[in-house]
């Protein structure tokens, strides 16, 4: 079947089958493979793969790896991942810190679905205290301490 032009729903199928052909290669050598995004123009497609290592060499998952490098930046130590946290009255556990992500910079996956989150550096009065004390005069936020103790019980 030759193609002559694009349109959404042909680069919706031919992502599918794209993500579906790679997949054996990725696992063939240890890599996760997600889609992420593209765009068309009638005569031009582009689709973005990411490839993610999917365990280090000593064994951590990319995701811990990388939380162990950057946790030190929000006075966490690398032992605080996959550390369990309430956040309005939902269960989540820590997975990751994102410094470009100044607002959210906390990442969580909740407990029943394993869908992940993004929470503000106030999330850090619940995993850390002492975390949260240092990171705090950076803070600037205008809420009040109360709306904050509203989301953390």
């Amino acid at each position: 079947m030759a193609l002559h032009e694009f349109d959404r729903v042909t680069c919706q199928r031919l992502a599918k089958e794209l993500l579906a052909a790679v997949e054996p290669v990725a696992a063939k050598y240890c890599l996760g493979v997600k889609p992420g995004g593209g765009s068309f123009d009638t005569l031009t497609w582009t689709e973005k793969l990411t490839f993610t290592v999917q365990e280090t060499k000593d064994g951590k998952s990319a995701e811990q790896a990388q939380f162990e490098q950057l946790c030190a930046i929000y006075h966490l130590r690398p032992e605080h991942f996959g550390m369990g946290f309430t956040w309005n009255g939902t269960r989540y556990r820590l997975t990751g810190v994102q410094p470009s992500r100044p607002k959210f910079a906390i990442q969580g996956r909740r407990l029943s679905d394993e869908k992940t989150f993004l929470f503000p550096l106030v999330v850090l009065r619940v995993i850390d205290k002492e975390a949260y004390e240092q990171v705090r005069p950076e803070l600037k936020d205008t809420r009040s301490e109360a709306a904050w103790e509203a989301m953390v019980s």
